[in-house]
């Protein structure tokens, strides 16, 4: 039985990215404490706001991370289930038999509203279309490698307007990965049982979300 939809799409995380979006690569401890001793004879740096900056740019790397590995999963998700539509659909498909039987109208609007879920996810992880305007807002993606910017650019501990920053941007994707998991975990699997019922075996169940934490 083939399956249209890769367990690496609906799978656990993957590796985080070893940079914060196109931007520098994420500093380490060591690098900081270096160029901690670097500024002894300019700059006054306590070693211990050092890294508290340095926890923050990591967690702030792995918040961007989760949100590049969302939206890459959904995007390879979505050009499955386009490519199953357009496979039932087709005259000569060998599933054409299926849409004789009642439910099949149903199946198709189904994987619509799938892809139209998966579509709205992902418009508030990434940008996908080309250039900034008032119709393509600033996306979760481009917050958090602002926000790593931000943080990155002075030599002290993050501010507290940083913190509850991050607090916010985090939060708000946690509510993303939710919904994500949910068509995953639900939607994905009626309409693999919808499959089933119409005698149309082509989604494999989905994998079960993995725990990170």
């Amino acid at each position: 039985m083939g399956h249209a939809l890769c367990a690496t799409c609906v799978g656990g995380r993957r590796g985080v990215l070893g940079r914060i979006g196109r931007g520098r690569p994420a500093r380490t401890p060591g690098r900081l404490l270096g160029q901690a001793n670097a500024w002894r004879h300019g700059v006054d740096v306590a070693r211990e706001d050092l890294l508290e900056q340095f926890r923050l740019l990591l967690a702030i790397r792995d918040r961007l991370s989760d949100t590049h590995d969302t939206a890459n999963r959904i995007a390879a998700l979505r050009t499955q289930v386009a490519t199953l539509r357009t496979q039932l659909a087709a005259p000569a498909s060998r599933s054409a038999g299926w849409r004789a039987r009642p439910g099949a109208a149903a199946l198709l609007e189904r994987l619509d509203e799938i892809d139209a879920a998966l579509g709205s996810i992902d418009e508030q992880l990434i940008q996908r279309a080309s250039g900034l305007s008032y119709a393509h807002p600033i996306r979760l993606n481009a917050k958090l490698a602002t926000l790593a910017a931000v943080v990155g650019s002075a030599d002290s501990a993050p501010t507290q307007q940083s913190r509850d920053v991050f607090a916010e941007l985090s939060t708000r994707l946690e509510g993303l990965l939710d919904r994500f998991h949910r068509v995953v975990e639900v939607e994905l699997a009626d309409l693999d049982h919808m499959l089933h019922a119409l005698d149309v075996p082509i989604l494999g169940p989905p994998a079960a979300r993995r725990n990170d934490s």
